[in-house]
């Protein structure tokens, strides 16, 4: 009998847990949830985190509240997030720089990448372009390699600094067609496409949106675009995958990420709701704008492409000699 006693009390235990839950879902949000941003309002992440989340709280009824807690490239914003209650009232929207390339750069993080979080969803990718100076005199990335081969290491190329995700895209297609670029490190992408534009250097790997005043302008010409496919926004600009083979760039997104142990129903609650935002037809116009392609995965989906991650930019580090500092 004390067996039969025990396996009754287990069961008991066991259902109220399963019963509980869904409405852990159910009652998820009770009060607004906190949205950091660890960079300065204005820029791409921020303005996409806002008309996100925005959409996303009407939806359930409870705000969303951006909060932009900037500094030290990130990690501030980002430790805040890490060492939060798991709870969905506090949650991260950030990019690869904080926590996939991360660990190879920083000496010292304050939060572990690997463990400190929970993957809500990847929310977009913003477009990629290789652009030169209008002087170069190729136009096509083909002829870009042709180019640089006749002058190795002496060519310029202008980025948002060492370790910065277009400078490791510089490197990839530096290792991937033999060929040399002199890296040259600015302040922000801003500088360094203002940088190309004028001539001060002659290629640049940037986004989109940051060139296309340049191309309008005609002081820069955009080679390819540097995701997998083609712009709908510019389908006249070729992928350069269409023209180069090797070159693979590395995923990289604008994200969604909790704090670890989130709880299961909760995670999939708001992965449902980002999502549904992220895809809203009034929004499509403005990621265009902005030049930003939705992804909007599950959470197994995104914890795949996070993993994954680590390996691929520790390799591209490694193999480009960049030291942690």
């Amino acid at each position: 009998m004390p067996g039969l006693k025990k396996k009754c009390r287990f069961l008991m235990a066991l259902s109220v847990m399963l019963f509980a839950l869904p409405a852990v879902s159910q009652t998820w949000p009770v009060k607004p949830i906190r949205v950091i941003v660890p960079f300065p309002p204005g820029a791409s992440l921020d303005t996409m985190a806002r008309l996100v989340t925005q959409k996303a709280g009407e939806s359930v009824g409870q705000p969303f509240v951006v909060e932009n807690r900037a500094g030290a490239n990130g990690m501030i914003g980002s430790e805040v997030v890490a060492k939060s209650a798991p709870d969905g009232y506090t949650i991260l929207a950030t990019t690869t720089s904080t926590h996939i390339s991360a660990p190879y750069l920083v000496k010292k993080l304050p939060y572990d990448p690997r463990k400190d979080v929970t993957p809500i969803t990847a929310a977009v990718d913003a477009v990629t372009v290789l652009a030169v100076n209008s002087a170069v005199p190729v136009n096509s990335p083909r002829e870009l390699v042709e180019y640089l081969k006749k002058s190795p290491g002496k060519i310029t190329y202008g980025t948002p600094g060492v370790g910065n995700a277009f400078h490791l895209v510089g490197e990839i297609f530096q290792s991937s067609q033999g060929v040399s670029l002199l890296h040259v490190p600015y302040k922000g992408i801003v500088q360094a496409v203002q940088a190309a534009a004028t001539g001060e250097v002659s290629v640049v790997f940037s986004s989109v949106n940051n060139t296309l005043p340049f191309l309008k302008s005609g002081k820069l010409k955009v080679l390819a675009v540097i995701n997998a496919q083609r712009w709908q926004v510019l389908p006249d600009i070729p992928a350069i995958g269409e023209s180069l083979s090797g070159f693979a760039r590395p995923d990289s997104w604008f994200g969604f990420l909790g704090p670890a142990n989130m709880p299961s129903p909760v995670l999939e609650r708001m992965n449902v709701e980002l999502v549904k935002a992220l895809k809203a037809p009034d929004l499509a116009p403005k990621f265009d704008a902005m030049g930003l392609i939705v992804i909007g995965n599950t959470p197994a989906e995104f914890q795949k492409m996070y993993t994954a991650g680590f390996e691929i930019y520790g390799k591209i580090i490694k193999a480009a000699g960049i030291q942690p500092e």
